[in-house]
């Protein structure tokens, strides 16, 4: 295992979710064209953990439920450790291929078979799939609401996108 790669890609995810909450900041806090810098970066790193750590304890918890529902007696400890399994061996391997399968193999060490991890894991991916379908229903709607106009090219995208995802969740 190569910590060091594991954690430059890890802090690579961390950086994008601080520089878009850097962004944001700064559009919230402009007076007068002054920024406050260190309000920016402190809002960042702390949205970047907060959203790291979000990320892990729901989906360790969704995996705990997911296999408690087939029987399996899996601890808050246990469920964390399949999340933060998948979260370091996506981090270290060639276009993240290398998370499920870890996670898999700790279940099963952990007695768990392998078609109940299967698809827990499975169920654990198509509820993110399905919580990301909804947000773009959600983006979608306020698009007139805050009426955003988007170049014909975009819209193109934007539906090409959501009738992969609406494909995929239905």
């Amino acid at each position: 295992v190569n910590t060091r790669k594991w954690m430059v890609n890890a802090g690579i995810r961390a950086v994008k979710t601080m520089a878009q909450t850097a962004v944001a900041v700064m559009g919230t806090s402009t007076v007068l064209s002054a920024i406050d810098w260190r309000m920016v970066l402190s809002s960042a790193i702390v949205a970047g953990i907060a959203m790291a750590g979000a990320f892990n304890l729901s989906e360790g918890l969704n995996l705990g439920i997911l296999l408690k529902a087939m029987g399996h007696k899996v601890s808050f400890a246990q469920g964390m450790k399949y999340a933060y399994m998948g979260f370091f061996f996506s981090s270290i391997t060639p276009s993240s291929t290398g998370g499920q399968p870890m996670q898999l193999y700790a279940m099963k060490k952990d007695g768990i078979d392998l078609s109940h991890g299967s698809l827990a894991l499975l169920m654990e991916l198509a509820s993110f799939q399905a919580m990301a379908f909804l947000f773009e229903l959600f983006a979608v709607a306020m698009i007139p609401v805050l009426g955003i106009s988007l170049p014909a090219t975009i819209k193109i995208l934007v539906v090409a996108g959501f009738i992969m995802n609406a494909a995929f969740v239905a």
